[in-house]
This record gives structure tokens, sequence and C-alpha cells, in this order.
């Protein structure tokens, strides 16, 4: 064997390497593209080490047909490739380079036109002369190639900074590739420079490969095992290419057999695993852009009941103000059939705004535009101040009401006044609401050790079953029944409670037995003043 021989076995090997790879990591017609051309190119690389390795001028000849079907099909697929890889659509121009490839290849096979007299060459093996239509084959390879060249060129300066970085690798490997494998068309016009330069082909097809691959999900691993194979398929071709006695040969054949068909098999098992956790990680993709969409559509949403809440707030502060005038007789003497309507119109626009407050209130926790001013406050007053104002409902709806606490000299806490009113409101309001007969107890504890203060609203009504405990104070949660003791809750008091005592650094929560054996409301916030040096204070206190 001499240096073109085995320059013609090295772009065999690999080539086929790069066209099985590609073949079977295809998932675009671009890369089947891609691997016809690497086909091409191996079945030219074959031909030179046929022909490289013998001194028999006919079977030289027969060889360089096979080595031109290469020559004349790589061009062609390359265009394909370019094309495919710019989104051109000149699906006539690719269509007539096939028929004239065909017909080349019909001339060189069963005609002396292409190929017709050999010389002995480098005193090592037989190269083709210049005829008129291998000249013409020249011009039309070369000319594709500068062509393919220019496109790209002209492709890069609109490109995208990925789309452009590939044009690169393209532009690099087709002028290396094409420089490189030109050095083979030298002899045949009798300029004598050994063409061992046309190895730069495999470096060039190394490129591409790398190029369509590189943003490519596959785990290096992976590639690693699939190159590992296609390096034994290659070390096991080349024992039967070079075997020397039949024997040897045909041993090495079952064996090579046996291998690309365990490696085949195996490729495929990892390229479905692969296939598989790509389609898990574009499902990903796709929920995270639906999670976005909702987002959206949740933040719209927030805008709308925002708007629709403000623009309701102002009519219902009329109705409620109108209605309250007429009933006191500002606009004349009711009868009692008209202050029973007038009362039923103020208690229901009551009612109403409750609900459009709480929607607004929802909107500013979701838009984070609730905004809090702390001040000191004394919650044994406030829940006093409540106790008293909801007295005239207490007494209507036929309950008692205890008022009490652990005997501590205060129960102040840092607090927005409004809005913690407001959580102490709604929880003896829903304490009043949710039981029918029986009492209720809001009662106030302090503990120094912990410095905490605590209030807890206990009732003997309908209680709370133990799979809703934790999703009470969650948006429009209500308990099952619930709607028909109270039709008009809104299923938002306790969320935007939890939200507040949350915003204050405390805690929220309820206890009952169950269904039928009434619950305690129990809210936890910070004693005022008190520090973590306090609390560490006290303790060391206790345990003295």
């Amino acid at each position: 064997m001499n240096i073109l021989s085995v320059t013609g076995l090295i772009i065999f090997i690999a080539s086929i390497v790069l066209a099985l790879y590609s073949l079977l990591n295809s998932k675009k017609r671009i890369h089947l593209i891609w691997s016809f051309f690497s086909f091409s190119v191996a079945l030219w690389g074959f031909g030179i080490f046929e022909f490289a390795k013998t001194q028999n001028i006919e079977q030289s000849l027969f060889w360089w047909r096979v080595a031109e079907i290469g020559v004349i099909l790589i061009p062609v697929f390359l265009t394909h490739f370019v094309y495919e890889f710019l989104g051109r659509t000149k699906v006539w121009f690719i269509f007539l380079l096939y028929s004239v490839s065909g017909v080349f290849i019909v001339l060189n096979l069963f005609t002396n036109l292409l190929i017709r007299n050999l010389r002995f060459s480098f005193d090592q093996f037989y190269y083709i002369t210049a005829t008129p239509l291998y000249t013409t084959l020249i011009v039309i390879f070369l000319g594709l190639a500068i062509y393919n060249i220019c496109i790209l060129y002209r492709a890069k300066k609109s490109a995208s900074d990925i789309f452009r970085h590939q044009i690169n690798y393209l532009l690099f490997s087709f002028v290396v590739g094409f420089v490189g494998g030109a050095t083979s068309f030298l002899p045949v016009y009798e300029i004598d420079i050994y063409p061992v330069y046309n190895i730069a082909i495999v470096a060039s097809a190394l490129t591409v490969v790398y190029s369509m691959f590189r943003h490519k999900l596959l785990a290096i691993k992976v590639i690693a095992t699939q190159f590992l194979i296609f390096s034994i398929w290659s070390f096991l071709l080349g024992r039967v290419l070079l075997a020397k006695d039949f024997e040897a040969m045909i041993i090495d054949s079952v064996l090579l057999v046996a291998v690309i068909i365990f490696g085949v098999l195996l490729i495929r098992s990892v390229l479905k695993e692969i296939e598989t956790r790509e389609k898990v990680e574009f499902l990903a993709q796709d929920l995270e852009k639906a999670n976005a969409r909702l987002k959206i559509l949740d933040q719209q949403k927030s805008e709308f009941v925002s708007i629709a809440s403000h623009q309701l707030r102002s009519p219902l502060t009329a109705i409620t103000g109108y209605a309250s005038m007429m009933a006191e007789g500002s606009f004349g003497v009711l009868g009692d059939k008209s202050k029973e309507a007038v009362r039923r119109i103020f208690e229901s626009s009551k009612h109403l705004a409750k609900v459009v407050e709480d929607l607004l209130n929802v909107t500013k926790i979701e838009q984070g535009g609730m905004k809090f001013e702390f001040t000191k406050v004394d919650l044994r007053k406030m829940a006093k101040d409540l106790t008293e104002e909801l007295t005239p409902n207490i007494e209507k709806a036929g309950l008692k009401l205890v008022l009490g606490d652990n005997g501590h000299h205060s129960y102040d806490v840092k607090a927005d006044y409004e809005k913690l009113r407001q959580v102490m409101a709604n929880l003896i309001d829903n304490a009043i609401k949710y039981t029918p007969k029986g009492e209720i107890s809001v009662f106030l504890s302090e503990d120094d050790a912990l410095g905490k203060v605590t209030l807890s609203v206990k009732d003997s009504g309908i209680g709370v079953p133990k799979e809703l405990q934790t999703r009470l104070f969650e948006k429009f949660s209500r308990g099952s029944g619930i709607s028909k003791i109270n039709t008009g809750g809104s299923g938002l008091g306790l969320y935007v409670a939890k939200e507040i005592i949350d915003a204050h650094s405390g805690r929220i929560w309820v206890e009952s037995n169950g269904e039928g054996k009434g619950s305690t409301f129990i809210m936890e916030l910070e004693e005022y003043g008190h520090t973590e040096e306090a609390r560490r204070a006290s303790k060391f206190a206790e345990q003295l």
C-alpha cells in the first residue's frame, strides 16, 4: 500500500462513519442529505483506495469509474444540502443538478467520453488523463463549490447569532475541503503534485457534522458511545479490506455484520431514550409557556376585577347612603312595606359593598399593592369596640357573646389598625353567621416568654371538617353545606385575613373536632416592643 491508498482508506472509513452517524441521528431532511453526501465521499475514497493499490490497468480503470461516481455526486448533494440549510425553494435547480449528474454517471460507466486513457504516475499507480467532458465536469464541480460559498457568505450578513456560527463552520469546511480535494485534479493535467491533500475533505466533513449537531440535546456520553461503536465498525471493516486470505476475510466479515447489528440496536435504543427525554423537555417548555400565559391572563383578570370593583364602589356607596336616608325619613315618612323594602336594599347594598371590598383586597394582594401602616394597637380595646358594635347582630341571631382574657395588663401589638380590625371583624362575623344557636367566645391571651398575643374566636356552630381545615384559607374555599346557611359569602374573607396576618408576620388557623362540634379561629401576633433579645431573656429567667 502507498500513501494515496492509505489516504483513500481513511477517507472511506471516516466518511462511512460520518454518514452512518448523520443517518442514525437524522431528525431533519438536511441530516439525511448530508449522510448521502458522506456516502458519495466514501465511494470516492474507496475508489481511490482500490486504484491506488493496483498496477493492473484494467482494474485501475474500473475503480477510477467507481471513484468518479462519487466525484459527480459530491457537488450535487452539497448544493442540495446548502439549499436545505438556507431554506431556499428553487426545486427546479436541484432537480436539474440531479438530472445532469445522472447523465454524467451514465456516460462515465458506459462510454469513454469521461475517462479514456490512463498514465502511470509517481511510479505507484495509474492516473486518468483529461478529456473534454472531464474538464466540463471539473468546471461544474468547482463552479458549484464557489457558488455555494458565495450564497452562504451572503446569507451570513443577515443571519442570527447561532445561524451565523453555523455558516462560519460551513464556510471554513467548504474552503478547506474543496481546496484540498481539488488537488486531486492537478495530476489529470500532468501537474504532478502528489494528491495527498484530499484528506482535507475528512476534516471538512467532521466540521459540518459538528455544526449540525452542536445545538442538539444529546448527552456527551451518548455521542461518545456512538463514536465508539462507529470506530469498532471502522476497525473491523479495515480488517476485512486488508485481509490476507479468504478465511480471515470471512471471519472478519461475519464479526463485522454481528457487531453492526448489535451496534444499530444499541444506538436505536439510546436514541429512543434521548427522544423520550427531548419530548419531556419540550413538554416542560410548553408547560412553562402555558404558565407564563396563565400569569398574564391572571394579571389581566386581576386588573379587570380591580377596575370593575372600583366602578361598582361609587354607585354602591350612593345606594347605601340614599337607602339609609330614606329609612331615617329624610325624604318623608315611609309606610311599613316601604320601610321593609328600603331596609332590604340597605342590607343588600352593604353586603355587596363588602364583597366588592374583598375583591379589591384580593386584587391588591395579588398585585403587591396592599399597603400597611404599622402602629401600636391595643387588641383588647379593638375587641371590646367590635363586640359592642356587633351586639345588635348577636342579639338578633339569639346568641350570647363572651369577651374575656387571661388577665395580662396589656395586649398591645404592632399592626395596621384598619387591616387588623377587618380581620377580627371577619372572624366574629363568621362566628355569628355559622352558629345557629349557642355561645360565641372572644378570648385574648398573652405569653411573655414567647412574646406573643393571641386572639381566639370560639363558637358552638356547624364546625369545620378535618379535610377542609387546611384549605379554608384559600381563595373561594367554603365548606360543604355552608351556602345553605349563608348564601351571600364570597369565599374570600378568610383568604384576605390570612394574607393580612402573614404580612404582620403572624399566624392564623382553625381548630375544630368536626362538623356540628363548633370551631375556634385563632390569630397570633408579635407583642408590641418584644424583641428577640427579650424573648431569650424571658426564656433564660424561666429556666432559672
